[in-house]
């Protein structure tokens, strides 16, 4: 698995972001894809350490992709999430998101009803004003509750 540093492509333009987020997945797929199709053009008989390999990195491959899937461990989905998302960090806000909900559930279970704290008090520099009707990572102002 190579790894490159993106750390400049924030100022691009979102599609030139999207490109570069997804450019590892795509690279898994068409070497997946060259390898198979390489495969089955070889005739059986021939080469059969080449078909061997052929599939052992085809397999590779594509095993490599539901790890770049994995959000929670910043890969490349996770960026394309937080940039279709409009959040600055995702992380943080979903974090923030998480404790408003659980503060909410523990204020409903203790009280036997649901009263409606302020996120913005709990989760301090995010974007936790934001839980609303609007969406969470949104530039809109905070509907009230």
């Amino acid at each position: 698995m190579a790894q490159t540093d993106v750390s400049g492509v924030w100022a691009a333009p979102r599609r030139t972001r999207l490109t570069v987020y997804l450019a590892g997945t795509a690279v898994n797929l068409v070497i997946a894809a060259g390898c198979l199709l390489a495969r089955a053009a070889i005739p059986a008989g021939h080469a059969h350490d080449l078909l061997a390999a052929a599939t052992l990195l085809a397999l590779l491959a594509l095993l490599l992709i539901p790890t770049e899937l994995l959000v929670f461990m910043r890969t490349d989905a996770y960026y394309v999430v937080q940039d279709l998302a409009g959040c600055t960090n995702l992380y943080a806000d979903g974090s923030a998101y998480a404790r408003y909900r659980a503060k909410l559930l523990w204020h409903g279970l203790s009280r036997g009803r649901v009263d409606r704290p302020t996120p913005a008090a709990h989760c301090p520099g995010t974007n936790a004003g934001r839980y609303g009707r609007t969406p969470l990572c949104s530039s809109a102002a905070p509907s009230p509750a």
